[in-house]
């Protein structure tokens, strides 16, 4: 008696008679004619969602959730997870979504068959903050709710020499 992925076995009969659950039954000094009826049920399901970093926000079947967080679902059911593109965290950084485990898109639907864990990806942003000391100028933008930005830098003043940076991409 071997279920389908995603099934168990919900109850052997024998002979008519209940003999439990279980993939094996064993007869006895067989003298005559048996029947084994066999019932087979979707299984329930230990599913994970979590993030890297752990404690960010996941959505799951539309309801907020702070990760990582361990569900039991019926196998072979369509649920949808998501997770926010952007997370702001203490510090004056973020967190921005990069990939899910499975390699679909931010908010997609899973029908798992076995035990599974999904999980999402985020890449750490920093806020740029620049100044100078008495020696030098720098001229900035104001990154607004820090977002990511590519800025042209108009010049840096080193005492007796001025240094032109055209532009300068941060990413970390």
């Amino acid at each position: 008696m071997t279920p389908s992925t995603g099934y168990s076995v919900a109850s052997i009969l024998v002979d008519g008679a209940p003999s439990g659950a279980g993939t094996t039954y064993t007869f006895d000094s067989v003298t005559t004619n048996h029947t084994i009826a066999v019932s087979f049920a979707p299984a329930t399901l230990s599913i994970t969602v979590q993030t890297s970093p752990p404690g960010r926000s996941i959505t799951v079947d539309g309801v907020g959730y702070t990760a990582p967080q361990v569900f039991s679902w019926t196998a072979n059911t369509p649920h949808t997870i998501a997770a926010d593109s952007l997370q702001l965290v203490p510090g004056d950084k973020r967190h921005a979504w990069t990939s899910w485990s499975d390699a679909l898109a931010r908010s997609h639907t899973v029908t798992p068959l076995v035990n599974t864990t999904y999980t999402a990806t985020f890449k750490t942003q920093f806020l740029l903050s620049m100044s100078a000391n008495t020696g030098g100028t720098v001229s900035t933008i104001v990154m607004t709710s820090l977002q990511l930005v590519t800025f042209p830098l108009q010049s840096v003043m080193c005492q007796s020499r001025k240094i032109f940076v055209s532009h300068w991409l941060m990413t970390l």
